[in-house]
């Protein structure tokens, strides 16, 4: 117990203290995860002569690649309007609210792979539906928020399946197979939430 508790102590506090320096000083996350790879390469005693190989054994431009992309995309569906014009379009056709709801979450999780995001694009269009204050239908913005899991759960972009890929040098594909099922029962969850819950 205690030799577990030691692993788990060792791989959490990188986590703890940026997420620390964050909330307390405002430092960026990006200083945080810096010294705290600075860090564990003291604690370990790594020579300082083998500190630029650990760093350029680090560099994955694909994942540069990745999230530049992730994000230029990001900004290109704020900019454009067309999650607005998805909306309109959908609602014209007379989808109902709930697959709105549960929807366009999901698509834009999926192509953005990014939470947050998703989130600040897509919520807004859907207030109409869930509702705001004492209003507020949990039901389905337990939905919006399952189809925007959803979508993150399955998609290549979401930079922790390639990143889990490359780490355990597996195929990207078998990652994401094992993820649909448990994603499924996510969008069950939801849509049982959607159901009984107002």
């Amino acid at each position: 117990m205690g030799h577990n508790l030691k692993d788990f102590l060792h791989a959490f506090w990188p986590i703890g203290f940026t997420a620390g320096l964050y909330i307390g000083l405002d430092v960026p996350p990006a200083v945080g995860i810096f010294l705290a790879i600075i860090g564990l390469l003291l604690m370990h005693r790594v020579p300082l002569k083998q500190w630029g190989a650990v760093f350029r054994a680090a560099r994955e431009p694909d994942m540069v690649l990745l999230i530049f992309g992730a994000l230029f995309f990001k900004i290109n569906l704020e900019t454009s309007g067309a999650i607005g014009s998805v909306v309109e379009y959908l609602t014209s056709v007379h989808v109902p609210p709930s697959v709105l709801v549960f929807l366009l979450p999901m698509l834009v999780g999926f192509t953005t792979g990014v939470t947050m995001p998703s989130v600040a694009i897509t919520y807004p269009f859907l207030l109409t539906f869930i509702g705001t204050g004492h209003e507020v239908k949990m039901g389905l913005e337990a939905l919006a928020f399952a189809g925007l899991t959803f979508g993150m759960w399955v998609t290549p972009v979401h930079l922790c399946l390639p990143l889990s890929a490359s780490y355990f040098q597996t195929s990207l594909f078998r990652i994401i197979l094992k993820m649909v099922l448990p994603a499924v029962g996510l969008a069950l969850a939801g849509v049982l939430l959607a159901a009984f819950c107002h």
